[in-house]
């Protein structure tokens, strides 16, 4: 159990500082689709744990859509759809508040995305 620690920071230093800046910054198309790959693999493997990440991921990869080359838009999309089940279940505890200002702060977030 100590080591739970460590992996946190790690799954946190891999995700913020390598992944999402290749994704994010990188012209090489393997770099880029390998990443998008480990990403779905993160998310895949860490499902609700990954949703602290989901939304940095999410929009670096939506950037990342304008990309032409059809191997790095097919790692992106599955990337995509590992992590939409974090990205709604930060969405579906956010709408557990009933006050009309956290709920349009949600609409916009959602409206964002689409």
């Amino acid at each position: 159990m100590k080591h739970h620690g460590y992996f946190l920071v790690i799954s946190n230093l891999l995700i913020h500082f390598f992944l999402i800046q290749v994704v994010s910054k990188d012209t090489n198309v393997m770099l880029v689709a390998l990443a998008g790959r480990c990403l779905t693999g993160l998310a895949n493997g860490l499902r609700k744990k990954f949703s602290p990440y989901a939304v940095q991921c999410t929009e670096a990869i939506l950037q990342k859509f304008k990309e032409k080359k059809p191997m790095v838009v097919t790692a992106l999309r599955e990337a995509i759809d590992a992590i939409y089940p974090s990205v709604s279940v930060v969405v579906s505890e956010g709408c557990s508040q009933n006050t009309p200002e956290g709920l349009l702060s949600i609409n916009n977030a959602i409206e964002e995305v689409l």
